[in-house]
This record gives structure tokens, sequence and C-alpha cells, in this order.
């Protein structure tokens, strides 16, 4: 047995290549590595913003810190008493502290102006808008409605268009054009007609899974008209609550307008001191920011509501109604049980379930063969006596190699998701139903606490106080303590609207959950038929089962119609 050995020539013949390459990739001679500043964008240009900006904000700062000013000399103040310099106002001169002395030279600060009262427009039908008219207004004018509509007109001809059968073909042919040698014939020449013929119910399938889209924009018509039928009654109830606040808090500032001009009146009849009046004056200002916040708050939420409506350039009207009326009381068992049956979330996942077992079958009988005839017609040229003759070809694929086995399986696992989505889409919504019943019946308890009880008593608490401090002698009570029970009482009266707009923000939450078409639901009766009609009075039986051809016209599906009818057609 021998063994080669290369020569110490040869090694060196094979070995110095290779170490020439090595030493170009080392050293980067043949791919050098890009520089990161290659791809540095040098023609972005400079943008300078906000100069005046800066020099306006760094001008107008004020400083916080107050003069100095010598400690005094003897009584030095304890320094739970000093106020920290970083505090705005501190700058403010000191008032007299001494009742009876003072009050000429220090002049109260007027109160500013309160803000107008709106001005309302009158209404298009010459009374106050309801909520029913701007929700008809709204579904007439609102594009959002026109676009979920066209929508389904277009899903409608998709549907159409995926079961039509493949057009057949008409042309000419023409073989052996001058094939003899050295003679010119005009060949064999004529016309065919060729078509597909579908196999499997390939059509069928392809149409019903197209169908489903059909029904799906129903659906999100459907949910499309409930969408912006809540988001009027939204803002409606919010410029109620603004327009409620508005006028309680013009009330308010009312209210300690007068506590401070009373004040005003007792530091000149030498009974306080000069300062503490403007402790009144802080409140009523407070008042007043209260006021200015609700009247901007009404502005902004007729804008919101004129444009919910799709007319923007709206000008501010009378509403009917009442922000104070009742609240609907709902039920979290029905609400979950409506909506975990008929929201247009879950009908959507139901047909989706319904479209992938559609595709699945498709995807199965897809590997049968579709035929392919062809007949032509021909008139031989080439020789004599011109004889016309007629072929016929027809055939498939086989399935050999390729029967659909990968999309066979991407449909089955298509169709094991959509099965989940239904489960998934009930447990979102019984978990957003529960956060929204929390609000719910949170601030429903506040409204009656506040209303019925907390109020009444800071009324009769300020009542007693007042009169208190008219039959009082010097020194029994002071006047502080008819500011604070009116303190007391306008913080009620804030909390009380505060939980008043929650409360109605939580009513719209859940109706927008559950798609309810009536606030006010009507308690079930003996004749009901189970939970659907007893929170749906326009609910009907489902309709018969759509056949597969011709698709049905699409309807107007008004606001309250039955959610059944967009279930689609039967399971497969």
């Amino acid at each position: 047995m021998s063994v080669l050995r290369a020569s110490p020539a040869s090694h060196r013949r094979r070995t110095f290549p290779l170490a020439v390459g090595l030493l170009a990739l080392a050293s980067g001679c043949h791919n050098p590595a890009p520089d990161m500043r290659d791809f540095a964008i040098a023609d972005i240009p400079a943008v300078t913003a906000d100069v005046r900006t800066s020099e306006v904000v760094q001008a107008s700062a004020v400083s916080h810190h107050p003069p100095t000013v010598a400690p005094p000399a003897v009584v030095k103040a304890p320094q739970l008493l000093h106020i920290p310099p970083e505090l705005p106002g501190i700058d403010a001169p000191l008032v007299e502290t001494t009742p009876g002395k003072g009050h000429e030279k220090d002049r109260f600060p007027d109160l500013p102006a309160a803000p107008a009262e709106p001005a309302l427009a009158p209404s298009p039908t010459g009374k106050p808008l309801t909520l029913v008219e701007l929700e008809q207004i709204a579904l007439a004018t609102n594009p959002i409605i026109r676009q979920a509509a066209a929508d389904v007109a277009a899903a409608r001809g998709k549907a159409t268009q995926a079961g039509l059968y493949p057009n057949p073909e008409l042309g000419y042919q023409a073989d052996q054009i001058n094939s003899g040698v050295g003679v010119q014939t005009r060949g064999q020449q004529g016309g065919y007609v060729a078509w597909v013929l579908k196999t499997g119910g390939k059509l069928q399938l392809a149409r019903l899974a197209s169908l489903m889209d059909f029904y799906n924009a129903r659906v999100a018509l459907r949910k499309a008209q409930l969408d912006l039928i809540n988001q009027v009654r939204a803002n409606y109830f919010a410029v109620l609550v603004a327009r409620e606040a508005t006028t309680v808090n013009r009330a308010l500032a009312k209210f300690t307008e007068d506590l401070y001009e009373t004040q005003q009146g007792l530091v000149k009849g030498a009974e306080q001191a000069p300062y503490e009046p403007l402790q009144s004056y802080a409140m009523a200002l407070q008042a007043r920011a209260l006021l200015l916040q609700s009247r901007n708050r009404y502005a902004s939420a007729w804008r919101q509501l004129a444009a919910s409506l799709g007319r923007p350039e709206m000008p501010p009207t009378e509403l009917a109604g009442r922000a104070d009326a009742p609240a609907p009381a709902f039920d979290i068992d029905r609400l979950r049980a409506r909506a975990t049956a008929q929201h247009t979330d879950v009908l959507t996942a139901e047909n989706n379930i319904l479209q992938a077992r559609y595709n699945l079958r498709l995807a199965e009988v897809m590997p049968i063969p579709d035929i392919r005839t062809q007949i032509y017609i021909e008139r031989d040229w080439s020789t004599p006596p011109y004889n016309t003759q007629v072929g016929v070809q027809s055939g498939g694929p086989i399935p050999i190699f390729d029967r659909n086995q990968g999309n066979i399986l991407a449909a089955k696992a298509q169709l094991a998701r959509a099965i989940q989505t239904v489960p998934r889409a009930r447990n979102d919504l019984a978990n957003r139903l529960a956060q929204a019943f929390e609000t719910y019946e949170t601030n429903r308890a506040l409204v009656q606490y506040y209303r019925d009880r907390l109020i009444p008593s800071q009324v009769q608490v300020y009542r007693a106080v007042s009169r208190r401090y008219q039959v009082a002698r010097a020194g029994e009570l002071n006047y502080n303590d008819v500011l604070m029970a009116q303190q007391n009482l306008g913080t009620s009266v804030a909390n009380y609207l505060t939980a008043l707009g929650s409360l109605w923000n939580a009513v719209i939450d859940l109706a927008t959950i559950a798609q309810l078409d009536e606030l006010y639901v009507p308690p079930p009766t003996a004749d009901d038929d189970g939970l659907k009609r007893a929170l749906n009075p326009a609910t009907t039986s489902p309709p018969a089962p759509v056949p597969a051809p011709p698709i049905p016209a699409p309807r107007p599906v008004p606001p309250a119609a039955a959610s059944s009818a967009f279930v689609g057609p039967p399971r497969p």
C-alpha cells in the first residue's frame, strides 16, 4: 500500500494563493468596511424655531423671590408661618391685621366680570331638539354611515364576482403555413373555442366564502350606526351636564360675591380686620373660575355634538332634557348576556368561522382538476381537395405532486384560530363591561349621596350657621365659620357635578358595549322569548337561511333592527 505525498513545492503552490486571499480579506483591500459617515444625509436644511418664543418666555419670567427685608428685632416669626419664596404672589404687600384700622387705605380688590350666558340660536324645528332628532340628523348626514353603506355595496359586488364562471375563449389559429420546400401554401387555417369547466363546486364555495364578507359588511354598518348613536348620546349628555354646571356655578359665583361684599361691610364696621375679606375674595374668584370652566366646557361639548351630527357649523341651540334626570337602572347579568350574544364583534367572529370553513372546504377540493376543453375547425389549404377538419382537445392537471397540501394545512389553522375568536371577543366584552359597570355603580351611588344627602345637609349647616351668626353675641361665633360652611357647600356641589358627568359617561359606555337601542330598557314580561326581546323590543325571529344563488339585495337596516339578521347563511 503506497501513500501519495505532495512535494514541498506543490504544497507551496497550493497554499500561496490561499494566503494571498486571506491577507487581502484581512487588509480590507477588496471589500473595505463601510464608513457610517458615508450614509449621513447632508442635504437636510437647517430649521430654526421658537427663537421669538424663547425670548418672550425668558423676558416674561417673574422672580418669586421677595425683596430683602430685615427681620424683626424682638419677635421672630416661627418657621411654620414662613411662606416659601418659590410660591407665586410672594411680593404681595402686607395688610392691616387690627380690626378698625387701615380699611380706608386698604382698598378691596374688585371681582372680574362673570362670563356671559351663551347665545342660543333657534332650532331647525322651532322647539328644543330632542335626543331622537339629533340621532336622526347624524344618521342622515354623517359620512361614516355613508362609507359603511358603500362598503356593503362593494362587498356585495365582490361576492357576485367570486361566483361567476370564467369566460370562454374564442380565437384564430393557423398551422403548417409554407411548410413545403419551395412551395408557398396557406396551410391549415381556422378558429377555435376553448373553455374551462370548474369542478368540485369551487365557484359555489368561493362565492359562499366571499358572501361572508358581505354579511360582515352589513354587521359593520350596524356597528357604525350604533357607534354614531352612542357618540351623539355622549355629546348630548355632555352638553346637558355642562349646561347644568354653568347654571349651578353661576349661582355659586353670585353667592360667594354676596359673602365677599358682606364681609367688606363687617370690616367697615370694625368687626373684622381688613385682611379677612381676602378669604372670601379668594373663594369668589374660585367660583368664577369654575363658572368660566363650565362655560368653556359647554361651548366645547356643543362643538363636539355638532361635529358628530355631521354639521360642524351648527350654532348652539336649546336642547330638550335635563342632566339630573334619573339614570337608567342596568343589570350586569342582562347586559353581559346581551353583549356576549348579540354584539357585532361576536357576530363578525361567528361569520369568520363560517368563512374559514368554506375556505377549508375550498382548499380540499382544489386538487380536483378543472377540465379545459378546446374545439377547433380548420380548412386545409395545403393540398387539394382542401378539406375541412375538426379537432377536440380536453384535459387537466393530474394531482400527483401538488395536492394543495400546504394550503389545506393553512386553512385548518385559520379555522382553529377563527373558532377561538368568539370566546376571545366575549371575554373582552365581559372585561370592558365589568370596568364600565364599576364606574356606573360608583357614580350612581355618589350622585344619590350628594343630591339626596350631602348637599341638603350642607344647606342646613349653612343656614344654621348664618342664623346663629346673626343673633350671636360678639366673640361667640366668627364669620369664618360662615365662610367654612359656604365652602363646604360649594365643594359638595362641585363634587356632585363631577359625579353626574361621570355617571352619564358610564351609562353611555355600558350602552356602547351592550349596543343598546334604548337606554331605558323595559323589564321582561312573561310572554318574552328570552333576553333578546326583553332588551330589544324590535327584535324579530331570525329570517330563513339565504340560499347561495342569487345574492340577496342589501336592505336598509334601521338602528333598532335585530342583529340576528346579520348572521349569514347556514353552516356548511
